[in-house]
């Protein structure tokens, strides 16, 4: 990691500041899809979407059937006994058993998304769909997990096959691609086996994203053992549908990985400030982009006691503790002989 000369000038924010501004406005977000109306028991819903702050984008495709997000509370086929087969998105039953969670009852069924993969061609690179369904967070904010599951389709085809392919055998594998992405560029992937050697993912799990902060954006990629060459293409045979629930998300401010933006989120950045390259979230580095810097101030002053909308728990902070700390800091930059012209006389 590098860093600039730092000034003694700029090192006297300390316990004064920390004082103050101990607390601050709780910014983790749950993405939980309850914010959603179905319209009845075992229904899903396949259209363009925003939850809680969050894109869920999708488009109708081959002229018969949706590819991206689906919301669904269905509990339909938990017994694995229904092939809902390839069948345009227009037939609600269907639409409902292709987007089931494979999940264990557990009291009144709850709202979650399913993503819709029509185009199943395999990336001969990546080994990949070639296809990504993205999720778009919201302003300002990364992600820290995210709960994952199959769903029945899914989980009938691995474990009795169907017309197509499967069942799976003792190699087979089918994992779950999560790819992080900071304005169009790729910064992570987190892989989660979704079946493999006979086990199932049969419960909602939750996945640690923490490895892709910074994130402003999700792409859900998927790959299987169970494929089929058609003339030079290959396509996955599993069928590519997969269910997501409580999406945890924090501000890009959030330093200390408390949940909060707060005055200790400022020393953070304080204390990272002048590093220029190789700095994490934890040195002040709020845009990802390797640094520290005035722009990740100005993230961290625009979220510092705003309560975002959502699934929020927040605690109000008083507006003039900010105004404190960004007059001092103010005042400190424009004294005459400020930090630079204060390193040369150290």
């Amino acid at each position: 990691m590098q860093v600039a000369s730092r000034s003694r000038t700029g090192m006297v924010i300390t316990g004064f500041v920390a004082g103050l501004l101990a607390t601050g406005t709780t910014q983790a977000r749950v993405i939980d899809f309850e914010d959603l109306s179905l319209p009845g028991a075992d229904s899903a819903v396949d259209e363009v979407f925003t939850s809680n702050g969050a894109q869920f984008p999708g488009e109708t495709v081959f002229s018969c059937c949706w590819q991206g997000w689906i919301y669904s509370n269905s509990t339909l086929n938990q017994d694995l006994t229904v092939d809902p087969g390839l069948v345009p998105n227009s037939d609600p039953t269907q639409l409902a058993q292709r987007s089931t969670a494979y999940i264990p009852p557990s009291g009144p069924p709850l709202n979650y998304a399913v993503a819709s993969f029509v185009d199943s061609e395999v990336n001969q690179i990546t080994g990949r769909t070639a296809f990504q369904t993205p999720i778009l967070l919201p302003p300002g904010e990364t992600v820290e997990s995210i709960m994952v599951a199959n769903t029945t389709w899914a989980a009938n085809n691995i474990v009795n096959g169907d017309s197509f392919s499967g069942p799976f055998g003792p190699n087979d594998e089918f994992r779950l691609s999560i790819i992080g992405e900071r304005q169009g560029s790729e910064i992570g992937t987190v892989e989660f086996v979704l079946a493999a050697a006979g086990d199932l993912v049969d419960q909602w799990t939750q996945v640690s994203l923490t490895t892709l902060h910074g994130a402003d954006t999700l792409r859900f990629s998927l790959a299987s053992t169970d494929t089929v060459v058609i003339g030079t293409t290959e396509f996955l045979n599993t069928p590519t549908f997969f269910a997501i629930d409580d999406i945890v998300t924090v501000s890009i401010a959030d330093f200390d990985g408390s949940g909060s933006v707060s005055g200790n989120d400022f020393l953070h950045w304080q204390r990272g400030f002048g590093t220029l390259s190789g700095a994490l979230r934890s040195d002040g580095d709020a845009d990802g982009d390797g640094n520290v810097d005035g722009d990740d101030l100005g993230h961290w002053s625009s979220q510092f006691g705003v309560n975002s909308p959502g699934n929020i728990a927040a605690v109000p902070e008083s507006s003039s503790l900010l105004m404190l700390v960004l007059a001092f800091i103010a005042q400190l930059f424009r004294r005459p002989n400020g930090p630079r012209q204060a390193e040369r006389e150290a």
